[in-house]
């Protein structure tokens, strides 16, 4: 803290540590704040704006096992370097419902390899829609909600435009920016763009996996890219819909309604064979969850909530995304934009009158 960084910045406190009994900032906690296994968070500041830094932890590698250290130095270093280049693209097209850098850098702060801390300024959000969702009125609350979706699927649809999957869709990564009245996907740590190479493209699940699809879980690979890869950010998006009405996202109401025998390994499961085999098990499971959904959803907006959520999480790939799509661009967001649009506007008249 009160390192001085180029640009006029300088680190003013850690974000999302933990303390120790005497208040004092010891480690990174678990949501360290920064969206990354690899990197801690710090707000700064210059002048009277205040921004998130994200610094890279190339310490992590030397913790590796013997002879793993230069890979995992590696692997660090090209995931950095290809999410400053992300990031870089992101301004250059002006995504404006995507967080975006405000500079990057490099510092050294003390001999060793691993005191060299490559680091990205973002705007620093005023927080995610998991916190900030209970601090709203409840006469405005589903007005809110499809203002954010509305924005995330812009966002979404703007990396989409640009060849790149999220992959990382989930509440704590779409942020509230309350003075520009937006919401923004953030985090493009674990984004993957067609083409081009970066250690976890070769995953089969990129982000995080309790929000995966579920072919991915059961290890299923679809060789299309847009499919595989596209067609999981859609899941994701739906699953933040549902988020919002069940207070969970869809993977883990999936697994928790298939039996031992059926779950993937990754689950704690048995199964070991084809996802096409297990497939009509996991619609069953799924079909489950829409019943459960109907169930909570605001009765005004029922209809289509649970029709998008039936679209986007819809288990089979290969039928995944709005049903009008499906001759052109399959897993064009378009139509789920201009819906979150119109529903907002009518929830924020019922809001109102109520």
């Amino acid at each position: 803290m009160g390192t001085k960084l180029e640009g006029g910045w300088t680190v003013e406190s850690p974000l999302g540590w933990s303390f120790d009994d005497k208040g004092k900032p010891a480690r990174p906690a678990g949501d360290n704040g920064s969206g990354g296994n690899f990197s801690v968070g710090y707000v700064v500041k210059r002048g009277d704006q205040t921004a998130f830094l994200k610094a890279i932890d190339l310490s992590r590698a030397m913790k590796a096992k013997p002879g793993d250290m230069l890979n995992e130095l590696k692997k660090i270093i090209d995931t950095a370097t290809f999410e400053q280049a992300l990031c870089a693209l992101c301004g250059e097209r002006r995504m404006d419902r995507v967080v975006l850098a405000l500079a990057a850098g490099e510092i050294v702060v003390g001999p060793n390899l691993q005191d060299r801390v490559p680091y990205i300024i973002f705007e620093l959000a005023d927080g995610d829609v998991r916190r900030r969702m209970r601090l709203v009125n409840e006469n405005v609350r589903a007005a809110w909600i499809f203002s954010a979706l509305q924005n995330a699927a812009v966002g979404l649809r703007q990396l989409h435009s640009a060849k790149i999957a999220h992959q990382d869709v989930k509440p704590s990564n779409l942020l509230q920016f309350e003075k520009q009245n937006v919401f923004k996907v953030g985090d493009v740590g674990r984004a993957i763009q067609e083409g081009v190479a970066v250690p976890r493209a070769e995953y089969g699940i990129a982000g995080d996996p309790s929000y995966a699809p579920p072919e991915l879980l059961y290890g299923h690979y679809v060789p299309d890219w847009n499919t595989r890869r596209v067609g999981c950010d859609l899941f994701m998006f739906g699953s933040l819909i549902a988020f919002f009405f069940l207070g969970q996202g869809i993977t883990p109401m999936l697994m928790s309604r298939i039996d031992a025998a059926h779950l993937p390994r990754r689950a704690g499961g048995e199964w070991q064979g084809f996802y096409a085999d297990v497939l009509p098990i996991v619609q069953r499971a799924f079909s489950s969850v829409l019943e459960e959904l109907e169930l909570v959803a605001p009765k005004k907006f029922k209809d289509e909530i649970v029709a998008s959520v039936r679209q986007l999480c819809e288990p089979d790939p290969a039928l995944r995304g709005h049903p009008r799509n499906r001759t052109e661009n399959q897993f064009d967001l378009s139509r789920y934009v201009s819906q979150f649009d119109l529903l907002a506007k009518h929830a924020a008249i019922a809001g109102r009158n109520a």
